[in-house]
């Protein structure tokens, strides 16, 4: 009578969500809230302060300056784009970088 009908899962646009998924989804929003609470709690760092020095310039300077880097300037190109956006604020400079942290679970 009820074999088609499954109580463990939650059907939502057209996808079974089951408890496990659930349990998952509020792991990972753990996990985010974590890695932005207290962001700014700490002063900049060295090697912060070097790639927003860095990133601040124009891309020909980037590409300049991070030449003699080991690192290709990829980084750097990111951050300065990122930062024409949201600004130069140590929460909005380290925001790149906790999505980076936080997309490579997904």
């Amino acid at each position: 009578m009820y074999r088609d009908v499954d109580f463990n899962a939650v059907e939502v646009a057209g996808r079974k969500i089951t408890n496990y998924g659930i349990a998952l989804l509020g792991i990972v929003l753990a996990g985010a809230f974590l890695r932005v609470f207290h962001l700014t709690a700490e002063s900049i760092w060295l090697d912060e302060a070097f790639s927003v020095s860095i990133s601040g310039l124009s891309v020909p300077q980037i590409v300049q300056a991070a030449a003699p880097d080991v690192h290709p300037p990829l980084y750097y190109f990111l951050l300065h784009y990122w930062m024409m956006v949201f600004g130069t604020s140590e929460s909005a400079v380290r925001l790149l970088s906790v999505f980076f942290g936080f997309s490579r679970y997904r």
